[in-house]
């Protein structure tokens, strides 16, 4: 197809479309692929390429824009109206045609969600004078901008992560960047100008060349459990901006860091990414942000898991997920043992439980356990002796360890509420 124009038509769904354009169509609408001017439209899973314009765009009340792939076109997403939802969509290496800057995406209007969508690989060798955001907004038309969320998006290849500026009718409030991971840009992470109520929690800003998070002009924010890694000067505000930081990590910054300007951060502490060369920031059962963040109200990460799972929030966007956790609940000679596994074993794996301590009902090791079993009860045990139980898989991929001691002392009482 050469593309979709929604005028007048409600409750449609595009799907499953390859989508291009021909030199011959030269209208202002006709560059793009999918242009939305109704209400309720679907745009689903469809193959957008080599468009001189915007890719899907438009205004809308309700769209759901989800598991597109745009490559080598103008722009990737421009939302305005309301109610959108915009995921899993992959926006690779924009180029410049002649038409203007080239965003990943750029966003106005209210109540939008944008989550889980890949913006990457974008050669500034092949845009020329234009300029790359991943989020951009601003008001020079009187355009506004609401009740935004940004949540487990990954972009990587950009000149800002997010610009946004409200110095005209100061029309754009309440974004909210969680869970995000900002990487290789060529100026900032986020740069906010005038807007007002801008909250940055649980991201990563890496390798980038001269700001963080900077708010300009009057802007205000919050940064909270944010990892900067040599990610040029992390966070501030100027000229009557305001920021209220704390619970962060500042690591590798051109120039250096003085503690004293970030009293509330773990400053010059390597949060110990996994590989940051080839882009894993998942972090390391080392690493000094596990359970240091706060509890800014985000319940998962960016990849669905349940915060916090351990004592704490962990700092950036992933949570840190023991390969295995292992409990016990001890009973009249006997310890049950429950454990979960966050990783992929082989189909072929078995369990395999060994203790010290006083002999029971099963002669250790015990072998040969299926590797979907997750519960295992050992009996026969003697009360009050103390048992170091040890589940690993055979062949050995995970481990774990607990100390127990079977009793016929546990007393159950009933919980009364007033």
């Amino acid at each position: 197809m050469w593309g979709f124009y929604t005028r007048y038509a409600n409750y449609l769904r595009i799907e499953g479309f390859n989508i291009t354009t021909d030199p011959s169509l030269t209208g202002w609408t006709e560059q793009n692929g999918v242009f939305i001017a109704s209400d309720h439209v679907e745009v689903i899973d469809n193959y957008l390429y080599d468009l001189g314009s915007t890719a899907i765009s438009g205004t809308s009340v309700g769209a759901v824009v989800a598991d597109n792939r745009i490559y080598h076109s103008q722009a990737g997403l421009a939302i305005s109206g309301s109610d959108w939802l915009v995921e899993g969509n992959e926006v690779e290496r924009l180029y410049d045609y002649g038409g203007g800057d080239c965003d990943y995406s750029r966003f106005f209007g209210d109540n939008h969600v944008i989550r889980s969508n890949f913006f990457h690989g974008t050669l500034f060798s092949e845009i020329g004078a234009a300029h790359v955001d991943c989020f951009q907004t601003f008001d020079n038309n009187g355009e506004y901008a609401h009740h935004v969320i940004f949540d487990g998006n990954v972009c990587y290849d950009f000149h800002q992560g997010f610009m946004g500026e409200a110095a005209y009718y100061h029309d754009i409030s309440d974004l909210v960047f969680r869970n995000n991971i900002f990487a290789h840009g060529g100026a900032w992470g986020m740069s906010v100008h005038q807007i007002q109520d801008v909250i940055a929690v649980h991201n990563v800003f890496a390798d980038i060349q001269y700001h963080g998070i900077g708010f300009r002009d009057g802007a205000t924010g919050v940064v909270r459990n944010n990892i900067f890694y040599d990610a040029g000067s992390n966070y501030w505000a100027s000229n009557g901006g305001s920021v209220q930081g704390s619970h962060n990590i500042l690591y590798s910054t051109q120039g250096g860091i003085d503690p004293a300007d970030f009293p509330g951060d773990l400053v010059n502490a390597n949060p110990l990414f996994v590989d940051p060369a080839a882009d894993d920031y998942h972090i390391q059962s080392a690493s000094p942000a596990i359970d240091a963040g706060m509890d800014v109200g985000v319940t998962t990460d960016l990849e669905g898991t349940p915060r916090p799972q351990g004592n704490g929030y962990d700092i950036g966007a992933y949570e840190f997920a023991p390969a295995l956790t292992l409990w016990h609940m001890p009973a009249s000679r006997t310890i049950a043992l429950a454990w979960s596994v966050n990783v992929t074993l082989p189909l072929t794996t078995a369990w395999t439980i060994d203790y010290a301590g006083p002999p029971g009902d099963q002669a250790v090791p015990i072998t040969g356990i299926p590797g979907d079993t997750r519960t295992y009860a050992l009996t026969g045990l003697t009360n009050y002796a103390w048992y170091t139980i040890t589940l690993a898989t055979d062949p050995p991929l995970v481990t774990g360890t607990v100390t127990a001691m079977p009793t016929d002392r546990i007393v159950y009482l009933p919980v009364v509420c007033k």
